[in-house]
């Protein structure tokens, strides 16, 4: 008899001692951040227009800039394909665009019109850059103009490669500045 109750305290001392390690079960859940809608996100057919002062790359697509050398005497920054301008404006509002909630798309039946201002840098030993974009909603004549911009110092490195990371980050900056714009409910209910 002593031998089953030893026996039977043993088990039930193992018993509680596995209950204390072993397997546990969790309900996990995730938590929504955006409330969903019914309704298919806003899209908008984007067109760039080129309107850079002439003496800034308008008509040459591959035109990003210049640099001072050691007297101030302007160096021509050019961006090894062509295009650079249109593509990259292109893609910055397209991402702005994202960010608000609204796709771009070819077939939209609203156009959102880009007319790019700026699209340059220029300096000696610190390089600005700025990218200026008037947006226009051409059917309900909504308009803005939105400024992204940036410095990048060249002192101790290449003064070519500070005027192409200069004008990135400006583009940067253009797409921060107009997600913040396009987000405004004005623009929201336009495109709606």
């Amino acid at each position: 008899m002593r031998t089953i109750l030893a026996v039977a305290l043993r088990l039930s001392v193992l018993t509680a001692f596995l209950s204390l390690g072993g397997c546990y079960t969790v309900a996990v859940e995730y938590f929504p951040m955006h409330a969903l809608t019914d309704q298919a996100p806003p899209t908008v057919r984007l067109e760039i227009v080129d309107s850079r002062p002439e003496d800034q790359g308008r008509g040459d697509g591959r035109m990003i800039g210049q640099y001072r050398g050691s007297f101030g005497i302007p160096n021509r920054v050019e961006n090894g394909e062509g295009g650079v301008m249109p593509s990259t404006v292109s893609a910055a509002t397209a991402d702005a665009l994202a960010g608000a909630g609204v796709l771009v798309t070819a077939d939209a039946p609203i156009v959102l019109r880009a007319t790019v201002l700026q699209f340059w840098s220029d300096g000696m030993v610190r390089v600005g850059s700025w990218v200026e974009v008037r947006y226009e909603l051409v059917e309900s004549g909504w308009e803005t103009t939105v400024e992204g911009t940036s410095s990048e110092g060249s002192f101790f490195g290449s003064p070519v490669k500070a005027v192409e990371t200069a004008i990135e980050e400006a583009l940067v900056d253009l797409a921060i500045q107009s997600t913040e714009v396009f987000s405004t409910q004005e623009f929201q209910d336009s495109v709606r």
